[in-house]
């Protein structure tokens, strides 16, 4: 089967696999002919070397424009940095190319100028959705105009309803899909299967690990891994976690990972010395060792997210045989799915 996949995000910055690119080789591990067109959303060059040493997939890589800053870099983002890949679709159209299967990923707009295209070049076309746009964009960043926020949500509604089908993350996900979007009613909705190519813990020297990181024996750790931006909920992460210290002076919060928010973190390590641990980012190979010899992982999200979500950081901390504690919006159902497997607890966050 001759598979497209459209993505934003290819890699992970230190070009170990993500989400997309462990689907392309799963597929073509599979014997499939796997096309993957990325519009590199963080503006970056990234390391495209595992994906390139397997066999089955060509890569198309192109990388999203960051030139400006503030609101009109954002706009000419969104608008312009699909149009890299037109001349690409272009020549597929008209050279007759076709492809079985269409792998798309929300948001649907960052591909705006050139999805239309690829769909007509596909026999069937699924669309994997998770952050709904432009309402959890615009929730975590409020960078969005409010009077563009319905044309957005019209043309993205438009976008999603050229696929024959949506996966969602969850139930949860897949009833706020149908009230979110007027969705052509030939659509076929399901949950998403969970993937990952991580599924059995590390074989990790503990004790070097440890030494590495200066982990005392005595001390509980939780980790937390991931983007340090607004919508992970750091601000509630970091209160909570000093808030069970004054309780349990043996509790120390370990944070890998940077962004946006990354300062906010470093001034409370500063102050919280031995309650937060700040690492950074870290290549994936040290973080999963580091999860492996932690005691807790730990999930937060901004309370102000009306859609649910569905951290991927969850499937690293189940992979390493770790309880999970996580804190939640009201309208998620990944803490009923993280009790129903024994792996942890959530608490509701208040809105």
């Amino acid at each position: 089967m001759k598979i497209l996949i459209l993505t934003t995000k290819i890699c992970n910055s230190d070009g170990s696999p993500w989400l997309c690119s462990e689907l392309a080789g799963h597929l073509a591990l599979e014997g499939h002919e796997v096309s993957l067109v990325n519009i590199e959303w963080s503006g970056k060059n990234v390391d495209l070397s595992w994906l390139k040493k397997q066999k089955n997939i060509n890569i198309y890589n192109f990388v999203a424009l960051r030139y400006f800053n503030g609101s009109i870099g954002l706009g000419l983002r969104w608008l312009m940095s699909s149009l890299q890949a037109l001349p690409l679709v272009l020549r597929w159209k008209y050279s007759g190319e076709k492809f079985d299967l269409l792998i798309g990923f929300s948001p649907c707009f960052a591909i705006w100028s050139v999805l239309p295209i690829f769909q007509k070049i596909c026999t069937k076309a699924i669309l994997l959705y998770w952050d709904f746009f432009p309402l959890h964009n615009q929730t975590v960043a409020n960078k969005i105009p409010k009077y563009f926020l319905p044309l957005l949500k019209k043309a993205e509604e438009r976008l999603v309803n050229g696929y024959k089908a949506i996966g969602l993350m969850s139930l949860a996900n897949m009833r706020y899909c149908e009230s979110y979007f007027n969705l052509s009613g030939d659509i076929n909705r399901f949950v998403i299967p969970i993937w990952t190519s991580f599924l059995t813990p590390p074989d990790v020297d503990v004790a070097a690990v440890r030494q590495k990181y200066s982990m005392d024996y005595e001390r509980i750790y939780f980790i937390f891994g991931g983007q340090l931006t607004r919508g992970r909920g750091l601000e509630v992460l970091l209160d909570s976690v000093i808030l069970a210290s004054s309780i349990d002076d043996r509790i120390t919060l370990i944070i890998c990972g940077d962004g946006d928010l990354e300062d906010v973190v470093l001034d409370s390590a500063r102050i919280n010395i031995g309650v937060i641990q700040h690492i950074g980012r870290i290549p994936r190979i040290d973080y999963l060792n580091l999860v492996a010899c932690c005691d807790v992982g730990v999930i937060s999200t901004d309370q102000n997210v009306e859609s649910p979500t569905f951290p991927s950081k969850i499937l690293d901390y189940m992979a390493c045989r770790k309880p999970v504690v996580a804190a939640l919006e009201d309208a998620s159902d990944l803490g009923g799915i993280i009790e129903g497997i024994n792996s942890g607890f959530p608490v509701v966050l208040e809105m």
